[in-house]
């Protein structure tokens, strides 16, 4: 038992040395972009191929001169994942356009990030909501090559009930966790376009995989995966733990009424935000780390936490590794010291049922 113990402490050790260790290196959102440079008052400017615009950094208005009007591909960096307007060139490149590109492999299709359509007279109307696994898809050898059915929702944020932050423990559970975020509403809170209607809804972070790819916590820190902001509802959500067989662990936040509407919003808007070419990172920009972003959007100032030890160097890994971060926010008095806990045993119970 002891050699088990001092097995299970060195391979923690391992992984919070291999953490530390890109730290200083990698402590942002990495991009690789393709798209046309120009100069636009003195500063340059980066057009991608689906219309998104950086304002670019890192290189003089001279270096980037010698790219003017040029298809280019840009390794670079964001400082976070809320802040998408400009972008530090790390490395820059010209690519003429090539029309027999590679094909890469499908993305998974469970994985399909949400769309906000509008929001006006109190509904968010909300594209590409996950709503549950199609039929004959339980006993899939990999789980994550399930696929689900999508519904475009009707979503009241003003009837928000409660937010609970939640960790869904993987091996080895006593350092490994996902992170995600459950919104519980009064009823009629969210209606589908087929009159169907939800609980609550999932806010889910995910390294976005190609469907030979694998998750794994040293993977996620070699720019492998995209980023995916997923929504979901509540059955669709517990339908997973069910079939997976996994557990779950919930934190209530400690919020306002108005807090927890205006986070409603901010997860939505921020979930809907197109970030292909973004990467997804185990440390600085993962399932963790980004709900702490978005509850720093609604929090009082002296409630926020600070992301960086070390500004733009070294990351607070108390608002990055799962495990650490629930005890991390009840010292901070943004969630309550009240853990609830449920697994696939009870997943299908009812959030009244749950006691949520």
């Amino acid at each position: 038992m002891l050699q088990i113990k001092q097995i299970r402490h060195q391979a923690a050790l391992v992984l919070i040395l291999s953490i530390l260790a890109v730290l200083t290196a990698s402590a942002q959102v990495n991009y690789t972009l393709e798209g046309v440079v120009s100069l636009w008052e003195n500063h340059g400017k980066l057009t991608t191929v689906d219309g998104r615009v950086f304002r670019l950094t890192g290189l003089s208005s001279r270096e980037l001169a010698k790219f003017e009007n040029q298809n280019v591909v840009i390794e670079g960096s964001i400082r976070q994942a809320d802040i998408l307007n400009t972008l530090k060139v790390k490395k820059i490149q010209k690519k003429p356009i090539n029309a027999t590109e590679v094909v890469l492999p499908p993305l998974k299709q469970r994985q399909r990030p949400a769309k906000m359509v509008s929001y006006a007279n109190g509904i968010m109307t909300i594209d590409n909501v996950r709503w549950g696994q199609k039929p004959g898809q339980n006993n899939l050898a990999d789980p994550g090559l399930a696929e689900h059915l999508f519904r475009t929702i009707k979503l009241k944020p003003e009837l928000i009930e409660n937010v609970y932050f939640c960790l869904k423990p993987f091996k080895p559970k006593f350092i490994a966790a996902h992170a995600l975020m459950i919104f519980t509403f009064k009823p009629g809170a969210i209606i589908t376009a087929k009159n169907e209607q939800s609980q609550g809804m999932i806010l889910t972070i995910e390294a976005w995989q190609r469907v030979d790819q694998k998750f794994s916590l040293t993977d996620g820190l070699k720019n492998m995966f995209g980023s995916s902001w997923i929504l979901t509802s509540y059955e669709d959500y517990m339908e997973e733990i069910k079939v997976r067989k996994e557990e779950i662990i919930l934190y209530p936040t400690i919020l306002t009424h108005d807090q927890k509407k205006r986070l409603v919003e901010e997860c939505v808007k921020y979930a809907s935000i197109n970030r292909e070419g973004e990467y997804y990172n185990t440390v600085t920009n993962n399932c963790t780390n980004n709900l702490v972003v978005m509850l720093n959007r609604v929090l009082e100032a002296n409630r926020r936490v600070n992301m960086w030890w070390l500004p733009n160097m070294v990351y607070n890994l108390r608002a990055t590794v799962p495990v650490a971060v629930p005890k991390f926010l009840i010292k901070r008095g943004i969630l309550k010291n009240e853990m609830k806990k449920f697994d696939y045993k009870t997943s299908q119970l009812s959030i009244a049922e749950q006691g949520l």
